[in-house]
């Protein structure tokens, strides 16, 4: 088992992942995504939900940003192959940020539904 020191070590170089269902869930509930969430350990990912090996992967990712909603493709994520969570490392959650912040190119605009039940 890593040492506190090993995970302080990996959040100050933004070296963890976070997973899609945790940052949705600080999303819906006005949350920052904080620096401690996912550490990698031994080079390899297990689903913290089933337990299930992750796979790395590109994918469409849904990225809310100062409370704008975005669908950013080629994504890199790992994957889990038995329930489908994702993960996204720290750094690719700020690129996508810094990306969007600035000036973008804008393959598509789509009108969104908000419903309730």
């Amino acid at each position: 088992m890593p040492s506190i020191q090993a995970f302080r070590q990996k959040v100050i170089n933004r070296g963890y992942y976070l997973s899609a269902h945790a940052e949705e869930e600080m999303w819906a509930d006005a949350l920052e995504r904080t620096d401690v969430e996912r550490a990698i350990l031994n080079g390899r990912m297990n689903c913290e939900f089933c337990s299930g090996e992750t796979a790395s992967k590109k994918v469409r990712k849904h990225h809310w940003l100062r409370g704008k909603l975005y669908v950013v493709e080629n994504v890199d994520a790992e994957v889990c192959g038995e329930c489908g969570e994702r993960y996204y490392h720290a750094r690719t959650l700020d690129a996508i940020d810094k990306l969007l912040q600035g000036d973008h190119e804008v393959k598509e605009s789509l009108e969104v539904e908000v419903v309730s039940l």
